[in-house]
């Protein structure tokens, strides 16, 4: 018997994923099916219509199910495990409902079923992926709590419990305010964080960041985002990660930053202090040999240059130290400017000459050619000339020879220094270049601290370059510099020289010198004694300095910067202050010789800064010059 699809609205679901069947309760043969059913159990709609449903169905449950049918009964099942017969001879497991419905005065019992197997591979797939978002909530190593936009614990993990130390009895309890209160209760300020906690709920948008600090001494990071479904807030997430370790570090850290900051101002008040308490007693000795070279006979000159020599090459060695203390602090800073190179070696060797003609050391000269030009600081590679220069002519051996090779390669300039000298080992070559390193049997007798070549190469390092050495024992040496080469700067057009102005009379220069050591006192005192043109008073303290400058009114005044009284930026100041003395050109005159201190002085007000040892031909010759040129014209001395 065929049954008519307008008869039962259940063939409304002929597109349904669901087998469906019509089964006549009276013969139980199949009257009606879906294409569903046909594709699962491997049949047409036509095979399917006719046929007993007890040849499709082999459960055991089945079959009992369907002989109560056959007696009569037409039980309703709400939802039924069973089994189906496809065609290929396997057994297709399903979740089945049967239904009685009345049409046109016939019962009919209608069959909905779903593939079971497919349902519990979408629940095996999704324990699976519940089972891995909760391993991977449990293998963070940051603490998790998720909550609702009520503030209700929703989920957290191991780690937050384990963090706050939540013990697990009140874990099962599940009161979400009696574990909030716990946590709150940990926390230093337990009221701040309560209602930073209460505000973030509130703000469901927003990011946070903060940093808790817990009543044991352990440091948290707390950040929380809100947790999104699509475009809606279902909740916010926190994570909390324990930084007490990294804050301790960062703590060390800061100390040790500390501790290594305060050792290098302590290295660098040490340098200063001793450079001027080298610079004071150099100051007297080098000051009063150039006065006895003027006054004994010739008999004493050659003990008394042997003197300034030594003094000046003390100080040297002093500028060297603290050049070198600069560049291991990274403070010094070189020029980058185009120099004529040729031009300033010519320079040098006519300073070494005399040291070479002493060593009966020739010094061939360099050859003449066009300008060679380098892109550096001028006074720094003076320095790094000078230095490979008397280096080559101290170690060389009598009647040997020194000569000088340039060379352009590219974009970098050649210098080569060769040396007909003793040479150096290949052991001693790897310490050559390092700080306070003297190798090889002559260093002993050569003057020397042993920086000049570690100090060379850091200068040209700073400029962009760099020194090597190729040498032998015996055959001499050649130390090769590359420094980068420069293009010759444009000429400039030359300006006009201002006007001088009248040049007052020299007999009208009166020096006050304010300083309390007695002995560069005595110094300048006798260095002035010989200037006829030139008044000349001292002062031993910063008052009495003030007093009589106010008292003699001098033309200019030389001031140190440390007095037992005052310092020479107070000395300064106070002179300013006066009328009868605001007007008066002040001078630093100084052993704090520390670039620092220059720059101190000159941005205190003072016009100019001299450093201690003084040259005293040169203070003169400068002195004459101001008092002979315009207000404020400055002078090199």
């Amino acid at each position: 018997m065929m049954i008519s699809p307008s008869d039962l609205s259940v063939m409304m679901l002929a597109a349904s994923d669901e087998l469906l069947l019509v089964v006549d309760p009276s013969n139980r043969h199949i009257v009606a099916a879906n294409p569903r059913a046909a594709t699962m159990l491997g049949l047409t709609v036509d095979e399917l219509i006719g046929r007993p449903i007890t040849d499709l169905e082999r459960s055991l449950p089945d079959m009992f199910y369907w002989n109560e049918v056959a007696s009569g009964h037409h039980q309703e099942i709400a939802l039924a495990e069973g089994l189906y017969a496809r065609t290929d001879g396997s057994l297709l497991a399903v979740e089945k409902s049967i239904r009685a419905i009345e049409s046109n005065g016939q019962d009919w019992l209608v069959i909905r079923a779903r593939d079971a197997q497919a349902r519990q591979n979408v629940e095996s797939e999704l324990e699976h992926a519940m089972s891995m978002l909760r391993a991977t909530l449990e293998s963070v190593a940051e603490g998790i709590l998720v909550i609702d936009l009520h503030g209700n614990i929703g989920n957290f993990n191991h780690r937050f419990a384990e963090l706050w130390q939540l013990p697990s009895e009140l874990l099962r309890e599940g009161d979400d305010q009696v574990l909030f209160d716990r946590i709150w209760g940990q926390c230093k300020d337990s009221e701040q964080v309560c209602e930073r906690f209460l505000e973030l709920r509130e703000a469901r948008d927003s990011l946070s960041f903060d940093t808790l600090e817990l009543l044991d001494g352990r440091v948290f990071e707390c950040r929380s985002c809100p947790q999104m479904w699509r475009d809606q807030v279902l909740g916010r997430v926190f994570s909390i990660t324990d930084i007490t370790e990294r804050m301790a570090v960062q703590h060390e850290l800061a100390d040790a930053r500390d501790k290594a900051l305060a050792a290098s101002r302590a290295k660098s008040d040490f340098l200063s202090q001793m450079s001027h308490e080298l610079r004071t007693p150099l100051n007297a000795i080098i000051g009063f040999a150039e006065l006895l070279q003027e006054e004994l006979g010739q008999e004493q000159q050659a003990s008394l240059q042997a003197i300034t020599g030594a003094g000046w090459h003390l100080l040297d060695l002093i500028n060297e130290v603290l050049d070198l203390a600069k560049v291991e602090a990274g403070r010094l800073t070189v020029e980058s400017k185009p120099v004529e190179l040729s031009a300033l070696l010519h320079d040098c060797l006519t300073l070494v000459a005399p040291l070479a003609e002493r060593r009966a050391v020739r010094l061939a000269p360099l050859a003449a050619g066009q300008a060679c030009w380098v892109m550096g600081d001028e006074r720094r590679l003076r320095q790094v000339a000078f230095n490979l220069l008397s280096n080559a002519i101290k170690y060389n051996r009598e009647q040997g020879e020194v000569s000088l090779h340039l060379e352009r390669q590219a974009n970098t300039m050649t210098l080569a220094v060769r040396d007909t000298g003793i040479g150096v080992s290949a052991e001693d070559q790897a310490k050559l270049f390092q700080p306070f390193s003297r190798v090889g049997s002559k260093q002993k007798t050569e003057e020397g601290a042993g920086i000049g070549l570690s100090f060379t190469r850091q200068l040209l390092q700073l400029m962009g370059g760099d020194i090597s050495l190729q040498s032998e024992p015996g055959r001499g040496s050649v130390f090769t510099v590359n420094i980068p080469a420069a293009e010759p700067p444009r000429a400039s057009q030359p300006t006009a020289a201002a006007p001088m102005a009248p040049a007052p009379g020299t007999d009208d220069i009166t020096v006050l010198y304010i300083e309390d050591d007695p002995v560069s006192r005595l110094l300048l005192t006798r260095v002035f004694a010989k200037q006829a043109t030139i008044r000349f008073f001292t002062a031993d303290s910063g008052a009495s300095g003030i007093a009589l400058c106010e008292e003699i009114h001098p033309t200019l005044v030389l001031s140190d910067m440390n007095l037992g009284d005052m310092t020479g930026v107070e000395i300064l100041q106070a002179l300013r202050n006066r009328p009868t003395t605001c007007q008066v050109p002040v001078w630093a005159l100084s052993a704090n010789a520390m670039p620092s201190d220059i720059a101190e002085g000159l941005s205190a007000g003072f016009e100019r800064y001299l450093t201690k040892p003084v040259d005293v031909a040169a203070l003169l010759n400068a002195i004459r010059s101001w008092a002979t040129s315009q207000p404020g014209t400055e002078f090199d001395i």
